[in-house]
């Protein structure tokens, strides 16, 4: 792989004996520069403790000229180039994150070795991922967009392309033979992204960050397929792994639904007293007793679940409770009947939204009727359509 530009400058960094190399268009500020190798060194940083060592002594970054995009984002062993434009910004980190992504095909696809047209989602999923946590871990920008309150993080955007994209082919799949470009597109890079921050964020980030590190002790430059990855995390949680299993070779989705949710006052029984001794019997009216009698309906639509989820109750007062629903395999929905001395106001489905495959957020909320308005809900379907707007936007 060779490059040349008339106006090409190059700077240089070291990391851990690596020796990082920009070849950047001229001018470009020296703020610019060291946001580029910072990225590097992050990357670096993050898989050596969590993967592994990156085996070569060398990291060449190049920036291609304006009139030359289609070459930018793109990755040789030892060499990858960035965007265009590598100007820094502190609302924007767009830059950075391509450089990260980069350097990650040099472990996830250039180490490994694994088949890129066949199964794209082991290089471009799994680096779509492990960008995400560099960026924030190591590289200490949770966000990848930032504008005043308005912030957009990668797990975020992954989530909202996959939510977007119809289940209409499995993520392995051969790339020539996906439904759509939309559909290898969102199969390849951030379907098994939002996948794999489930799995970090339902199992925990020590078994993911456990598999990683026997997957690349295990396979480094031997070729390896799904079901190679799937079973190494079967000897670390088989629940992950079967989770892994349905998430990436079938169709399998998953909506959460509160469908109803009822709180009202106890009811004391009326009715006649008849009394023994012939008189003529007494009548009272139904009245409200103390204490609230509740019922809530809970829904999956799909059968991608994991073992559990959490429900966060609301109560009138503004306590909260956290119960567990374990989803079954054959009966898509349970029904909570409990009594207690506060009344309930709201329901809320996997409230640290740790389950990102889920297709719709904004059905995982239901509050008791009467109790407020309901513009919150006009406030979710507006967030999650602007955070749409800039997701498109960014760059694979």
């Amino acid at each position: 792989m060779w490059t040349a530009d008339s106006k090409f400058s190059e700077a240089t960094a070291e990391w851990n004996g690596i020796t990082i190399r920009l070849l950047h268009q001229t001018p470009l500020s020296e703020k610019s520069i060291q946001n580029q190798f910072d990225a590097a060194k992050a990357s670096f940083k993050w898989f050596d403790e969590k993967v592994g060592a990156y085996p070569y002594s060398t990291m060449t970054l190049v920036q291609p000229p304006e009139n030359a995009g289609g070459a930018g984002g793109m990755e040789y062993p030892t060499l990858v180039t960035t965007n265009t434009d590598l100007d820094y910004s502190e609302y924007m980190h767009v830059a950075a994150m391509v450089t990260i992504h980069e350097i990650g095909h040099n472990y996830w696809q250039g180490i490994f070795a694994s088949n890129e047209f066949e199964e794209s989602w082991m290089d471009e999923g799994i680096n779509s991922y492990t960008e995400g946590r560099i960026m924030s871990e190591t590289f200490d920008q949770e966000n990848i967009l930032q504008f005043a309150q308005f912030s957009v993080d990668m797990p975020t955007v992954h989530h909202i392309r996959t939510a977007q994209t119809p289940t209409l082919d499995p993520v392995k799949t051969h790339g020539w033979k996906y439904v759509s470009r939309a559909g290898y597109s969102t199969n390849s890079y951030s379907k098994p992204a939002t996948i794999l921050n489930t799995v970090e964020r339902v199992w925990g980030k020590d078994k993911i960050d456990q598999l990683l590190k026997a997957y690349y002790q295990r396979w480094a430059f031997k070729h390896p397929a799904t079901q190679d990855f799937i079973a190494i995390a079967n000897e670390i949680d088989p629940s992950m792994a079967t989770y892994l299993n349905d998430a990436i070779n079938t169709i399998k989705n998953i909506d959460f639904k509160v469908k109803s949710v009822v709180s009202g006052h106890k009811q004391m029984a009326g009715g006649y007293t008849f009394n023994d001794d012939g008189s003529e019997p007494s009548f009272s009216k139904p009245a409200k007793g103390d204490g609230f009698v509740h019922q809530v309906t809970l829904v999956r639509n799909g059968e991608l679940h994991p073992p559990q989820v959490d429900v966060l109750l609301t109560f009138e007062d503004g306590s909260t409770e956290t119960r567990q629903w374990q989803p079954d395999d054959t009966i898509p929905w349970t029904k909570w009947h409990w009594e207690s001395d506060k009344k309930l106001v709201e329901v809320m489905i996997d409230p640290e939204f740790k389950v990102l495959l889920d297709k719709d957020f904004s059905n995982n909320t239901k509050r008791v009727a009467k109790q407020g308005n309901q513009s919150w809900r006009w406030a979710i379907s507006l967030l999650q359509n602007i955070q749409h707007a800039f997701s498109i936007a960014l760059p694979l």
